[in-house]
Order: C-alpha cells, then sequence, then structure tokens
C-alpha cells in the first residue's frame, strides 16, 4: 500500500530534495538526494548524489 499526499511546493536552485520511494523505471531509488542546479520552463534539472 502507498500512501502519500500531493502538494505543491516551491524549489529553488541550490535547494536539496530526497526521495522517499524508490522508481525503477526512472532509476530513482528510496533515500537518494539531489540538489536543484536550475528552475526553468524546460524542467527542474536534479543530479542525483550517489
Amino acid at each position: 500500500m502507498k500512501l502519500y499526499e500531493r502538494r505543491e511546493i516551491e524549489i529553488h536552485d541550490g535547494d536539496r530534495i530526497r526521495w522517499t520511494a524508490t522508481d525503477h523505471r526512472r532509476g530513482l531509488l528510496n533515500a537518494d538526494q539531489a540538489r536543484i542546479i536550475a528552475v526553468d520552463a524546460k524542467g527542474v534539472p536534479a543530479p542525483r548524489s550517489s
């Protein structure tokens, strides 16, 4: 069972984010972290830390 609450949040350049569930399709693992590089019309690039 998965429970979550969808909501809008503000993110900014330099913010750190963390995944809380594994998404094999996109190669994201639970507890992976990333730092937001930029926020623009194309999307939000955020390379994962290793």
